[in-house]
């Protein structure tokens, strides 16, 4: 049978021990009876009766077909009856994504209403409606770390980054992996020009993630720029060289920083004394902006 390398990560959470109790319960027998145990999570290792949640660190094994698909059918099943949360998952063979799922809640619960309707105003660019809508989130379920992330890139948005950072905390705070909100602190660091703690913050952002989001890699990016901020040449052209030599999936909103991290891999070259090795990346960055211009005029002749 065909085998794959599969990657879970994430967590949800359920607002009564009452319900999780019941969700435990329903997840033992589904595995066992509906899926004769061919699931590729055990109950005992996730579920976590203190915290009331299914935790789900990053996780990487091999799997066949219908290993995969049971549990992610089991996943789904479970979250009908979270309240917050999301698990992410990928399926892979020989380095190359074959398949990417997002689970999150869904369903007629208040806190799950509100934060649902604070990312569709959040999409259409209404920020104060949005960060209403996540406030009643949290109003509603107080552990609700991703209501308290969003509504920190909505304060981003609003310039509130004193509250900002306070809601990105708070999210950590419930649930300590989370790549969205530690990139969120480091935004904040970064737009004070608070290098040391952006470094740390970015540096959890890529930690908790993994390469094939492209939150791994503006977070190595923008971590390489606070490291050139702070004169540490080889660190910076570490994080650097890994972006630059990424073959990113066309769309992928970090193909548009190339000509400039180039650039930046080109001037730390540079300052190491590498003068061949930054010829080289400068080129490149002249090479990789045409590239991006010739695109973006092809694409503008197809809208004519």
């Amino acid at each position: 049978m065909e085998s794959f390398k599969v990657i879970f990560a994430g967590r949800l959470e359920f607002a009564n021990e009452r319900t999780f109790q019941r969700v435990c319960t329903m997840y033992e027998e589904r595995a066992e009876v509906h899926y004769r145990n061919q699931v590729l999570l055990k109950a005992e290792d996730h579920f976590h009766e203190e915290k009331l949640c299914f935790d789900l660190p990053r996780k990487v094994m091999e799997s066949n077909l219908r290993n995969w698909s049971n549990t992610i059918h089991l996943l789904r099943f479970i979250a009908d009856y979270a309240i917050s949360g999301e698990i992410l998952a990928w399926r892979t063979q020989q380095g190359k994504k074959l398949e990417e799922v997002f689970i999150e809640p869904k369903g007629d619960r208040d806190a799950i209403q509100a934060y649902q309707q604070g990312r569709q105003l959040e999409e259409k660019g209404k920020e104060k409606e949005a960060r209403a809508a996540y406030s009643k989130a949290i109003e509603k379920f107080e552990r609700h770390a991703m209501a308290y992330e969003r509504r920190g890139y909505t304060n981003i948005t609003l310039k509130k980054y004193t509250d900002a950072l306070y809601d990105f905390n708070k999210s950590v705070g419930i649930y300590p992996r989370n790549p969205g909100a530690y990139f969120g602190i480091g935004s904040i660091h970064l737009a004070q020009k608070e290098w040391d703690k952006a470094v740390e913050a970015f540096t959890q952002a890529h930690t908790f993630s993994i390469p094939h989001q492209p939150l791994f890699w503006k977070a190595k990016r923008l971590k390489g720029e606070c490291l050139m901020k702070l004169q540490r040449w080889e660190e910076a052209a570490k994080e650097f060289k890994a972006f630059v030599n990424r073959k990113f999936e066309q769309g992928n909103s970090n193909i548009k920083d190339l000509p400039q991290t180039w650039h930046n891999y080109g001037t730390v070259l540079e300052k190491m004394g590498d003068k061949k090795g930054a010829e080289e990346a400068f080129k490149k960055a002249r090479e990789e902006d045409e590239s991006d211009r010739k695109e973006t005029s092809a694409m503008l002749e197809n809208l004519t």
